[in-house]
């Protein structure tokens, strides 16, 4: 009777562990690639913020106003931060607004003068590292989750008062 019994266990669970794991890959798998792309999303965000707030920084300062540089070093100093930490390339734009407050219609193109309000804006177009969206919806190839999307960042600063300000 033990015998049997000792058998019966043994054939009843054999094969389980393998069922087990074909149910569970590829939720672990799936679960796994969602963290990795969620990370290097969010990684790409972080670096982005980062290069818009040096940008706003440097660009307050007033630096290359004197020899007309000036536009052309924020948009260096912004896409070198961007560059350098993740090697990849960024559209800037900056705009500005007449005194604190930044109502109205910006100034496109121009980083202001003294006490004026300054705003950089970085766009870049991130692409997806890992196949998700196809594996979510394997029937219509490319889905949502797979295809580039645009990510924006910006930040705003007042200009330092270099020279006297107007107002």
């Amino acid at each position: 009777m033990n015998a049997i019994r000792r058998l019966r266990r043994l054939l009843g669970e054999a094969g389980s562990s393998a069922v087990e794991f074909a149910l569970v890959a590829p939720l672990v798998t799936g679960l796994m690639i969602g963290v990795l792309e969620t990370s290097n999303a969010l990684s790409v965000w972080l670096t982005l913020k980062k290069a818009t707030e040096l940008g706003a920084r440097f660009a307050t300062t007033g630096q290359g106003e004197i020899d007309g540089t000036r536009m052309a070093q924020i948009i260096a100093a912004t896409k070198k931060v961007a560059a350098d930490s993740r090697g990849i390339d960024v559209n800037v734009k900056v705009s500005s607004w007449a005194g604190l407050s930044a109502s109205g219609a910006a100034r496109e193109g121009d980083p202001g003068g003294p006490c004026d309000t300054v705003q950089i804006d970085v766009n870049y177009v991130y692409t997806p590292v890992t196949p998700l969206g196809d594996m979510l919806d394997p029937t219509n190839g490319a889905s949502a989750w797979s295809q580039a999307m645009t990510m924006r960042q910006a930040t705003r600063m007042v200009n330092e008062p270099w020279r006297p300000c107007p107002y």
